[in-house]
Order: C-alpha cells, then sequence, then structure tokens
C-alpha cells in the first residue's frame, strides 16, 4: 500500500489508542466465550475433562479459519472494507444472547459438541479471530514501528478474560446476562473496527507494509513456527487433561493452564523476550527433573497440580521464547500468525481427537514435555561428532538397564519394595538427567527411557503398571478404564479402575461373587439404606453410574431398577453380551439401561422412584452438575411422596457432605451422613441421604445409628448450575483433614 492510501485525520498517537483499545476488547471477547461456552456444554456429556479438549480443538480450529482469512486479505488486490462490514453484520445475526439446548450424544461426543459449538459460536469467534490479525496488519500499514505491540494487547485482552472469568463473572453474573453482555461487547468491538477501518480512508490489501516488505518464507521455516507453537499447545491442553482427572472440570481449572500458556506468549514476544528465554533455559533442567519424579512415581495429580503447572510453564516459555526470537518482519506477520494458529490446531486435534484413539493412558502429556525439550538447544550451530550422536543413544539405553537391574535385584533378593525402589531410580535419574538436561536430544531420549519405564514397568500406586494382570484397558471420551486380575489374600479378584480410582471389585467363587464390596458392601450406607427400603416394599430404584453394576446384588425379585450411565464402554463391561463383572446378568438381567447423562436423562422421566443413587463420578473429578440445587430439584421432582436420594461422597480432594448439606437446606431437606470403613483398605466410605420425608429419615435412623444429620453449613457451599464454589469445598476438606489429623 502506498503511504497516501491511509491518511489520517487524527494523530497517530489517538490511532494507536483506537487500534489498542479494538485488540484488546476483540481478545477479551474471544477468551471469555471460550469457557462460557464449554461450561454451557459440560453436563451434556457427564462433566467429562474431555470436553474443554474438544471444545478446544473448536477454538484453535476456528483461530485458524480467522487467520487463514487474514492472510487471504492481506494478499488480495481488491477493495476488502465492505467485506469486513458485511461479516461483522453478519455475526451480530447468531450472538449467543440467548440459551439454545443441543442434544449430545455419548456415541458421538466429539463430534456432535463440535458441530453445537459452531452453530453456537462459529461466525463470531471465526469474525473476531480474522479481525485480530487485520487489525495489526491496518496497524503496520500506519508506519507503526513495532506493529507485534499490539499483539502484548492481544495477549493482555486474553489474560483479563481468563482471570476474570472465574473469579468474578462466573460467581457473579448469570448465565443469561453474561451472554447478554457478550452479545452487546461484540457490538461495541464491531463499532470500533469499523472506526478503524476508516480511520484514513478506504483500506487496500496486498501492497508492502511501510516497514519492511514481505520476504518469501521457506517451508522449513513455516514448518519450524507450526512445530514450536503445536507443542506448547498440546502440552497446555495435556496438563489440563492430566489435572482434571482427580479434579472437578471447571472454568477455573481450564483457565488457569490457558493463562499460562498466554502468559508465556506475553513474556515471549515481550521487550524482554531474550532476557526470558535464558532465564527460563537454565530453570529446565529443574523442571525435568521435578516432571520425571513427579510422572514416574505417578504422585496423584490432586495434590500435585500445582507443581505439574509450574513445570509445564518453564516448558511452554522455552518453545515460545524461541517462536517468538524466529519471528519475520511485518511483512510476514499474517503468515507468522497462521503458522502458529495452524501448529495450535494441531494441538487441539491431536489432544481432543488423535490422543484418545491412540494411546489407552494420557501419555501425550508426557510425550509434548518431552517433544518441548527439543527446541532451544544449548549449543546452536555447533556441529555434532559421531561421538555426541552415539552419547544420545547410550546414555538412554544405559539408564534403562541399571533401572531395570536394580529392581530385578530387589525382587531376587526377597527385599522388594516398590515405593523404596521407585525413590532409589528417581535419585539415580535427578544426577543422570542433570548431566544430559543441556544437550536437547540426549534429554528428551533419557526422559522419553524413564516415562516409559516408570509408567509401564514400575507400579506403585499406577493401575496401568505391567506388574498388574491388565486384562483390558481402554481410553475414550469419558476417560481411562482399566480392568485387571489379582490375587490377594481373600483370593482371585477382578478390579475396575476410571481414571486412578478403583470404582469396583467382584471376588472368583461361587459365594464371593455375589457379595458387594468396596465402597458398596452390607456395611456402608447405601448397603443399609437399599436394605431398609427393600424391607420397606420400595419398588423403584433408579441408579445414576453403573461401575461395576455392584448395588445390583440388593436386588429383589419384586423391585424395577434403572440404570442411567454416559459411558458405553462401562456399559458393555458390565452388562454386555460377555460381561467382565457378572453382578448385573446374575441379580439385575431385566433392568432398564439408558445410556446418556444421568440427570439430563431423569429430567425426562415421566416416573417415580423409590430410591434414586448418585454414584456418577470420574476417578475423583466430580461433575458438578450433578450437584447443584438445580439438580436437587431435578432429582426430587422423580421421588415418590417417600423416596430417597444417595449419594457416594467418599472423595479425597472435596467436602462433598457439606455440598450437600448446603444443598439440602436450600430445598428443605432432611440430610444424614453415613461414615464406615471400605473392608478392603480400611478407608473411610461416606454416604450421604436426602430426603423431604420425616419418615424417611426416621427410617433410615433406625435402621442404622451410624445414619447423623448432615452438619450444618454456610450458603457459601450451595453450588448452583451457575457457579459451583469448588476452591470452598476444597478449603473445607482440608480443615476437616487437618482436625481429624490432630
Amino acid at each position: 500500500m502506498h503511504k497516501e492510501a491511509f491518511k489520517m485525520p487524527f494523530r497517530h498517537g489517538a490511532l494507536s489508542v483506537l487500534f489498542s483499545a479494538t485488540v484488546f476488547l476483540g481478545a477479551f471477547l474471544l477468551f471469555s466465550v471460550q469457557p462460557m461456552a464449554a461450561k454451557e456444554m459440560l453436563p451434556q456429556l457427564g462433566g467429562s475433562p474431555s470436553v474443554w479438549n474438544v471444545c478446544m480443538l473448536t477454538f484453535q480450529t476456528l483461530l485458524l479459519a480467522g487467520y487463514a482469512y487474514a492472510v487471504f486479505v492481506q494478499k488480495s488486490r481488491k477493495p476488502m472494507a465492505a467485506l469486513q462490514i458485511l461479516l461483522l453484520c453478519g455475526a451480530l445475526f447468531v450472538l449467543p444472547s440467548a440459551g439454545t439446548s443441543f442434544a449430545l450424544s455419548p456415541e458421538h461426543p466429539s463430534f456432535d459438541l463440535i458441530s453445537a459449538l459452531i452453530r453456537r459460536i462459529g461466525l463470531p469467534f471465526f469474525v473476531l479471530a480474522g479481525m485480530s490479525t487485520l487489525l495489526q496488519v491496518w496497524f503496520a500499514q500506519t508506519g507503526a514501528k513495532d506493529p507485534y505491540r499490539l499483539y502484548s494487547f492481544s495477549n493482555a485482552g486474553s489474560l483479563a478474560a481468563l482471570a476474570l472469568f472465574p473469579i468474578f463473572i462466573e460467581p457473579n453474573v448469570p448465565p443469561e446476562t453474561q451472554r447478554m453482555l457478550w452479545s452487546a461487547g461484540f457490538e461495541a468491538y464491531g463499532v470500533l473496527v469499523c472506526l478503524c477501518l476508516f480511520a484514513g480512508g478506504r483500506l487496500k490489501s496486498g501492497e508492502n507494509v511501510s516497514n519492511g516488505g514481505a520476504e518469501k518464507v521457506s517451508f522449513s521455516k513455516a514448518a519450524f513456527w507450526t512445530a514450536a507453537s503445536f507443542v506448547p499447545c498440546s502440552l497446555m491442553l495435556g496438563v489440563t487433561t492430566y489435572i482434571t482427572t482427580d479434579l472437578s472440570p471447571s472454568p477455573l481449572l481450564w483457565n488457569v493452564p490457558l493463562a499460562l500458556y498466554l502468559l508465556a506468549f506475553v513474556l515471549a514476544f515481550s521487550k524482554w523476550g531474550k532476557s526470558v528465554l535464558n532465564l527460563f533455559l537454565l530453570l529446565r533442567p529443574a523442571a525435568v527433573i521435578a516432571f520425571i519424579t513427579m510422572y514416574v512415581l505417578s504422585f496423584l495429580s490432586h495434590r500435585m497440580a500445582l507443581p505439574h503447572l509450574a513445570v509445564s510453564f518453564v516448558m511452554m516459555q522455552v518453545c515460545l521464547g524461541v517462536l517468538a526470537q524466529s519471528r519475520p518482519k511485518s511483512g510476514n506477520l499474517s503468515v507468522f500468525y497462521f503458522c502458529v494458529a495452524l501448529g495450535g490446531a494441531l494441538g487441539g486435534v491431536f489432544n481432543g481427537l488423535a490422543a484418545p484413539l491412540i494411546f489407552n493412558t494420557y501419555a501425550e502429556y508426557g510425550l509434548m514435555f518431552l517433544a518441548a525439550l527439543l527446541f532451544a538447544p544449548a549449543q546452536t550451530g555447533e556441529k555434532r561428532s559421531a561421538q555426541d550422536i552415539w552419547r544420545d543413544f547410550a546414555i538412554p539405553l544405559g539408564i534403562f538397564f541399571l533401572s531395570f537391574g536394580l529392581l530385578a535385584f530387589a525382587h531376587m533378593s526377597g527385599a522388594f519394595n516398590e515405593r523404596i525402589a521407585g525413590i532409589v531410580v528417581i535419585l539415580m535419574i535427578g544426577s543422570l538427567m542433570s548431566a544430559t538436561a543441556r544437550d536437547p536430544l540426549r534429554c528428551a531420549l533419557t526422559g522419553g527411557v524413564l516415562i516409559l519405564f516408570g509408567s509401564y514397568v514400575y507400579s506403585g500406586q499406577n493401575p496401568y503398571s505391567v506388574f498388574h494382570a491388565k486384562i483390558l484397558q481402554e481410553r475414550n471420551f469419558f476417560g481411562v478404564t482399566s480392568v485387571r486380575k489379582e490375587q490377594s489374600v481373600k483370593g482371585l479378584r477382578t478390579l475396575l479402575f476410571h481414571g486412578t480410582t478403583l470404582h469396583g471389585v467382584q471376588y472368583a467363587g461361587a459365594g464371593a461373587k455375589d457379595e458387594p464390596r468396596l465402597y458398596y458392601a452390607p456395611s456402608s450406607g447405601v448397603g443399609n439404606a437399599l436394605s431398609a427400603a427393600a424391607k420397606r416394599g420400595d419398588k423403584n430404584i433408579a441408579v445414576v453410574g453403573m461401575g461395576a453394576a455392584t448395588l445390583s446384588a440388593y436386588a429383589r425379585k419384586d423391585q424395577k431398577w434403572t440404570y442411567y450411565e454416559i459411558d458405553p464402554l462401562i456399559v458393555s463391561l458390565s452388562a454386555g453380551r460377555r460381561p467382565v463383572f457378572s453382578y448385573f446378568k446374575d441379580h439385575t438381567p431385566d433392568a432398564e439401561i439408558k445410556i446418556g447423562d444421568g440427570r439430563v436423562l431423569l429430567a425426562k422421566e415421566n416416573k417415580k422412584f423409590d430410591v434414586i443413587v448418585l454414584d456418577a463420578f470420574s476417578s475423583d473429578a466430580v461433575p458438578s452438575h450433578l450437584l447443584t440445587k438445580e439438580a436437587l430439584e431435578t432429582y426430587v421432582s422423580r421421588l415418590s411422596p417417600k423416596g430417597m436420594i444417595l449419594f457416594h461422597a467418599s472423595n479425597r480432594i472435596l467436602d462433598l457432605p457439606a455440598v450437600l448439606s448446603a444443598g439440602a437446606s436450600a430445598l428443605n431437606l432432611t440430610g444424614l451422613q453415613f461414615v464406615s470403613k471400605n473392608p478392603e483398605d480400611g478407608s473411610s466410605v461416606v454416604w450421604t441421604a436426602l430426603t423431604p420425608s420425616k419418615e424417611t429419615a426416621a427410617l433410615l435412623r433406625s435402621a442404622s445409628p451410624l445414619w447423623r444429620p448432615l452438619p450444618k453449613v454456610s450458603g457459601d457451599l450451595l453450588w448452583t448450575d451457575a457457579y459451583a464454589d469448588i476452591p470452598a469445598a476444597m478449603k473445607k476438606n482440608r480443615r476437616l483433614s487437618a482436625r481429624n489429623r490432630r
């Protein structure tokens, strides 16, 4: 473009403020709609952590489409102002100003979710993505010395949205108001874009910008930009999935890794970018050792969430620092952003679609951490000798055989202790990793061997180890399911794991196979309540969450049981043609099974139940939409006058009885709690009962003195569909745990 083609009626400083404000608002809208839309879809698919990955895939793909559009506009020789205005006007007709219900199928959750998101926010999101790049291109055409300055404002707007949504917007603004405010913000954004577009007259694209024309970008350079953005994006999604396996998926837990990812962008593209990169290169060896230690020892992700976020941030910062140092001049700005967006979209595709099909664990997290080690070589430009290359492979192989020999010796000596052996191995790993961490390839190969060794050889508390006799392990949209057999002191047993938590067990043998175990033993709250209900003559039983179908052992011939299960794999294991667990076929072969989210399906029922059992938690992650005030209202509406709702409230992280107590108070229900010991390992088992009937509450109290009233709690623990205060429930659980230890 000729310099005269963009004549400004006001000073360049004012124009800079206008462009900066527009970019900031666009980024704020772009990143606030992501948790807003994902949260809206979450209850349809059982609160699965995979919802966020698929949502991110959709967002990144729309972002890529927007950047591709920006490249097209920049290369075009025709005036494009009318097209920009037309797109803005078109997006106004599909703004998410009103709630829309979408039927999402558990059989095709990923594709149904993608389709729903595109229909819901596709066009506005596309417009925001495309305009964000075009605004920076137009700003460069004004003669701005550093068009990347707007990139900083874009990231600042993104970070502001990610911080404000879970902290201020979600707790205080109802969803309907959120949608209305977002739509109003988009309309204001359209006005600002028009002001930018016509600030100095009609814009034309395709001409050289004022500070450096476009040079041809080689394929290798574009591939590098794409890879350097793919790895940190995939790493961000991987750590999100890893920590939300045991924590409830929510905007807060989604936004923290995403905010760290964007913060890494901000630091990398700042004027201190080179110094930041050098600093994080120094931190990289410590991050590698910490990661290998946590990953190999299979520490519980909820307890190590912050360390996992910290080490992931280090590696994301290194990757993006390298990316920023290789950025082109402003003439290739749109191509650069397109490659960055392509890498992000590929990260979403890999984590959201490919990884669940390729891996049977959450292996993508460790894989991307290792891939990040390949960036930022410590000796850039130096040629590698044959000896260096030999060491790349010799050191990892040496560590592998040394580790394997250590464990073999422990077994042969009869003093094998998995935890102690693992710690010894990790100490050895730490020293060796510190010696190899300066060489990216050697470090990555070493780390890869160690992660494979730790995940598939060392058992610890990992249900995926080769030390366990696995008969099945599969991963799908709803998580990782593992079935294994083992010989215990009580006999041969089959165990069902989901995530990191044991969800069911069945012993072999004529008598033992019919006995309910674990959290469902006769001495448990649910065992006591179902026995009391059967004696009273209760007929209709609903169970949300099938698991191994252990509760079927309590069924009576005159009862009608209905199971609600969202994961088809679980249904096949418990009630398929060749089930692994026999509880269902032996005791409730005629029970009805409905596949889908239990709350959604119960809301559609036209019959009443005498007992509703809620046990639909994946690992320790809590689908918060199952415990909200609105959810409790749905359950109560499906209860008979003397009915009861039983909740499996055992949880290592959250004080679920306190949440249910707040819900009971809000709905004027009687709440009771039953705490017992797991006969398998002695851990605490907590069941909670809610009922609108004083008679039913008295029945339970008479059935066992262990049924005690729920403690009264403050109203801030009341979860609603608009907001579930998960941190408050975590804090209360920590206080209770500390008090119990004293």
